[in-house]
């Protein structure tokens, strides 16, 4: 596949995998002309790293997960997975909280119970699927 045909195909501009070829994450094959082409693995690996970039991972995270020889693979895996873990976490509270407000009948949050734990603590005593009564 040439570079055109894979960034049309990602959704991106050439010079995006001409950055990622840059970095060292893809690793595209030449033509006698000198196009750069990519074989079924460096299509995989391009929606892997847009798959990535899209939640955020930065480009040196990312080239950690895709060598699977890298030093400190696991560590970087383990941070990434931490700091999901709590995004998902501040989420679900933020969920409980919005869902709570939508209903909540305090004409002041301070008034309600449920929006003044939100306030100093983001909800952190809820358990997951746990819900603030209405106020």
């Amino acid at each position: 596949m040439l570079i055109g045909d894979l960034a049309a195909e990602l959704g991106v501009d050439t010079h995006v995998l001409r950055h990622w070829e840059d970095a060292g994450l893809l690793r595209p094959d030449r033509t006698a002309r000198g196009y750069r082409t990519y074989d079924q693995e460096q299509v995989t690996r391009a929606h892997v790293i847009r798959n990535c970039r899209s939640t955020g991972l930065g480009l040196a995270t990312i080239a950690a997960l895709l060598d699977r020889h890298a030093d400190g693979r696991r560590a970087v895996i383990d941070g990434e997975l931490a700091a999901l873990q709590e995004q998902i976490s501040r989420l679900a509270r933020t969920t409980l909280f919005l869902e709570h407000v939508r209903s909540c009948r305090h004409s002041l949050m301070r008034r309600c119970p449920a929006c003044s734990e939100y306030s100093r603590t983001g909800l952190a005593a809820l358990a997951p699927g746990e819900s603030p009564s209405p106020g």
